[in-house]
């Protein structure tokens, strides 16, 4: 995303080993955020949406995304999946930024978990059109079980408050 903590970078780039090396690779990283933060391609956020954790800003689109695009497909895969484990580590509470990060990186039962409860806020916001379609997202990823029949029967929920009776029973 746009957004990115300091606190997430040191697995995702893999930072592991003695204390001694550990400590050396937290002084490289600070100095190139530093370069980064002086070349201006990302900014400090201040304040930080989670307490205690350094925040930052791709200040473009374009750059995120160059930077994005660089990543092979398995870094990709891994990257999403440990910005999943590190946003929950820190609190944090949307559920579609969690189901899209374990989804994109490949843990899509635990997507699944969290776009039922996109699906739960957006019923209960009177969103239908999005419970329908993060419903749809849920069972492409694969529901199953009491999970599968607690999303198709939000999607008939969905249908019925739409006025669409006929996809309301299909799905019930």
């Amino acid at each position: 995303g746009r957004v990115f903590h300091r606190g997430g970078l040191p697995k995702m780039l893999g930072i592991t080993g003695t204390a001694e090396s550990q400590a050396s690779a937290e002084q490289s990283l600070r100095f190139a955020l530093s370069v980064l933060v002086e070349k201006e391609f990302v900014t400090p956020r201040q304040p930080s949406r989670f307490a205690g954790e350094e925040e930052f800003l791709f200040t473009h689109a374009l750059i995120q995304e160059s930077a994005y695009a660089m990543l092979t497909a398995e870094d990709r895969l891994l990257g999403h999946r440990l910005a999943a484990e590190f946003l929950q580590k820190v609190g944090e509470h949307d559920a579609l930024v969690l189901a899209e990060h374990f989804a994109s990186g490949g843990v899509h039962d635990l997507a699944v978990v969290f776009l039922q409860q996109v699906v739960s806020e957006a019923l209960t916001g009177n969103d239908f059109r999005a419970a329908l379609m993060y419903a749809n997202r849920a069972l492409t990823l694969g529901a199953q079980g009491t999970v599968r029949g607690t999303l198709l029967a939000m999607q008939a929920e969905a249908h019925q408050w739409l006025g669409e009776f006929r996809a309301a029973i299909d799905s019930a």
